[in-house]
């Protein structure tokens, strides 16, 4: 599901109604919040679903015991260990196929044959986005930046929110969308722009479409 399609505008406008009819119950606000996001991520490829809740489960876990843990050998072996283990299904979806047919090349010029098989791994939407999204909590945790978090529902939605899940560095350049946008011309005429109804949130989510849509 990209962005700028009609099929994102009718999910975008499915979710905020519904968030709008929750209302104030914020804790279920968050769990159906994390369910349209496995849901958008799922449209791509559901199987993939299942790597990003183990990308989390790694994160969340780190994240949940290192501040108990007063050893800071202890400490820093948990960082790394949790680190490890993200890089590790990275490179592995990545960069997998390119190691082993520059091996099996290798291989076959003196005669070896192709010991390492080819798997021609599919490469999961957004996996460099929410790997390092997982590392840099974990990383925080550790210097003492944030506090852990204790509910796994907000580390899901902190992992899969499907507004910046797919959106690369434009996700946190905030700054630099707000200068691309003076140079954008007028969508709507200024007097339903600035209009009550077409409020803050609605304002950038045309922003963010007009953005992504330019080359």
């Amino acid at each position: 599901m990209l962005f700028p399609t009609l099929n994102f505008a009718l999910f975008f406008i499915a979710v905020a109604v519904i968030l709008a009819l929750i209302g104030g119950l914020w804790e279920l606000k968050k769990i159906f919040l994390v369910a349209a996001s496995y849901v958008f991520y799922a449209c791509w490829n559901w199987h993939f679903c299942f790597l990003l809740l183990f990308s989390t489960t790694v994160s969340y876990s780190v994240g949940l015991f290192l501040p108990e843990e007063d050893s800071p050998r202890l400490r820093k072996w948990m960082v790394g260990g949790g680190i490890a283990v993200q890089l590790l299904v990275l490179a592995f979806f990545k960069y997998y196929d390119f190691f082993a047919t520059s091996l099996n090349k290798v291989t076959r010029d003196i005669g070896w044959g192709e010991p390492v098989p080819l798997i021609e791994i599919l490469l999961p939407v957004a996996i460099s986005f929410f790997t390092f999204h997982g590392i840099s909590y974990i990383v925080d945790v550790y210097r003492g930046k944030v506090t852990r978090c204790r509910r796994f529902t907000d580390m899901m939605l902190y992992m899969s929110f499907f507004p910046q899940l797919v959106a690369g560095p434009q996700a946190i350049w905030e700054r630099s969308l707000s200068t691309r946008f003076l140079l954008i011309p007028p969508v709507f005429p200024r007097w339903i722009w600035y209009s009550p109804f077409m409020g803050s949130p609605f304002r950038y989510f045309v922003i963010f479409l007009v953005i992504r849509t330019l080359p």
